[in-house]
């Protein structure tokens, strides 16, 4: 659309009169004033125009076809614009300008909801983690009390096995921030898991299959290093992504503890990445050999996992978590020359347990 200032003629005889031209791509619209002054506008279809170039006065023409009134614009733009929009209506609907800017519209469009979606599901994500980074050890014992209390409606407690295992770790003696708080619940499942803040939850089928301490070391030190390194916080944040970021944004921590209530059943299955499972294990490792304690607990360990769980191993290519041959041969490697000192104190306590 554009407006050009040229001269209209009501008819062939007639004087002409200043007049405004507005080309769209429908209409030629001229505004003029007649002889008594009063303004008038006329709507001229395009389909009922003819245009032309008029060499000899260097003007643009158009005239309509059944009344003969014609309008004259100075120099060659307005017919040149005439004829771009005669030629945009020749063109395939896709293929027209107005089409294109829908078309790019559109591609806007798709582009913005394309980096909607790489946000919530990459950034989001991301963005969570980094959260659970920065959450204080209160904060963090908050929620995983607040998750450990909702899930005691459904587990028993091993009082006696509770008391066993917490005076095993503190007699491995880990220096930490965390208040490591672990209880023994009956259960056949051979497992155990990390909450965040320092609870851990055994039960009691992985304890019955355990041969020796140093597979106990082995349990504990992993499940502490996953509270140590946050891992448990950082896999529930970017899990719940979306819901969680509004918690924070607009509640406190009573929300975000109900939110993460609300998760329990996932909590008691909950999975880490391959990079952080690996962490744990290496983790732990380190806590063992600065202890002297042997490090096939890790070996025996993973063997009672593997043999709970046969049916659950899949190739580590499409798996999340490391293959558990693979751990044994990492433990293994990162282990060579390590120093091996029997400890009789965590034999006697690993004794009592069975």
């Amino acid at each position: 659309m554009k407006t050009f200032s040229g001269q209209f003629y009501p008819t062939y005889f007639a004087f002409p009169r200043e007049a405004t031209l507005l080309l769209s791509d429908q209409l030629l619209s001229i505004g003029y004033h007649d002889e008594a002054g009063n303004p008038v506008r006329l709507d001229w279809k395009l389909s009922e125009v003819q245009g032309d170039f008029l060499m000899g006065e260097q003007c643009s023409r158009f005239i309509h076809s059944s009344s003969q009134a014609e309008c004259r614009v100075k120099n060659q733009e307005a017919f040149e614009y005439w004829e771009e929009i005669k030629k945009e209506h020749t063109l395939p609907w896709y293929r027209k300008k107005r089409t294109g800017n829908l078309r790019r519209t559109v591609g806007l469009l798709l582009a913005m909801l394309l980096a909607g979606s790489l946000f919530y599901f990459l950034m989001m994500p991301w963005l969570a983690e980094q959260m659970a980074k920065v959450v204080s050890i209160k904060t963090e014992r908050q929620l995983g009390d607040g998750v450990f209390e909702a899930m005691q409606s459904t587990q028993q407690e091993d009082t006696a096995a509770t008391r066993i295992v917490n005076e095993f770790f503190s007699a491995l003696q880990v220096e930490t921030d965390y208040s490591i708080r672990i209880t023994v619940v009956k259960d056949e499942e051979v497992n155990a898991f990390a909450l965040p803040g320092g609870r851990i939850v055994v039960y009691t089928g992985i304890l019955e299959s355990m041969e020796s301490y140093p597979e106990l070391a082995a349990l504990l030190s992993h499940e502490y290093s996953h509270v140590e390194k946050r891992h448990a916080t950082r896999s529930m944040f970017r899990s719940m992504g979306s819901e969680l970021f509004v918690s924070l944004l607009f509640g406190k921590s009573s929300a975000l503890a109900s939110l993460l209530v609300g998760q329990v059943n996932q909590l008691r299955t909950l999975s880490y990445s391959r990079s952080l499972e690996k962490e744990a294990d290496l983790e732990g490792l380190r806590l063992l050999a600065a202890r002297n304690i042997d490090p096939a607990g890790f070996e025996q360990l993973f063997r009672h996992l593997k043999e709970a769980a046969p049916s659950t191993e899949i190739p580590e290519m499409i798996s999340s978590h490391p293959d558990t041959d693979n751990r044994i041969l990492y433990i293994k490697e990162a282990a060579k020359g390590q120093v091996v000192k029997e400890n009789f104190q965590l034999q006697r306590i690993f004794e009592k347990i069975k």
